[in-house]
């Protein structure tokens, strides 16, 4: 009973798996300190701000966690250059479409955005006159200034 037990242990733990936890833990804490700078540093208590000061290291932790990943997957895969082509169309399909929505939907929001300022302005506009109708404005601070200074 023993023995299964440390053959599974052994088997979750092997020399890939292991490389596979420790990179993920590395992931998890720059995540993690990515957070606490990202929490803490709108703080006006210096404690608390400087708990999350070195947060801001998560995100090269990530740039190099990226440059071990990379290569260390394309050498798993026994990646060519050739594949490069297939890759890079199937890199296409997975992100363009989602990248080509969302510029659209933020010209359209950007429009739909501006039409609405341009209709406010233009009510405001009428709004204003009307009211410049019915009541006689006073007439500006500085005409009434200058006839008060002696000539």
């Amino acid at each position: 009973m023993m023995d299964s037990s440390r053959t599974i242990a052994g088997s979750a733990l092997s020399s890939d798996n292991q490389q596979d936890f420790t990179v993920e833990t590395l992931r998890g804490l720059a995540a993690l300190s990515v957070t606490s700078f990202q929490l803490t540093n709108a703080y006006s208590l210096d404690w608390a701000r400087y708990s999350g000061f070195h947060g801001w290291l998560g995100v090269q932790m990530f740039f190099v966690i990226s440059g071990f990943i990379i290569p260390y997957s394309l050498h798993r895969s026994q990646y060519k250059t050739q594949y490069f082509p297939r890759f890079l169309l199937l890199w296409l399909v997975h992100l363009e479409p989602p990248y080509l929505v969302s510029v659209a939907l933020v010209r359209i929001l950007w429009k739909l955005a501006l039409l609405v300022a341009t209709i406010f302005r233009r009510y405001v506009e009428v709004l204003t006159k009307r009211a410049s109708k019915r009541v006689a404005l006073p007439a500006p601070l500085s005409s009434a200034a200058s006839s008060l200074t002696p000539t």
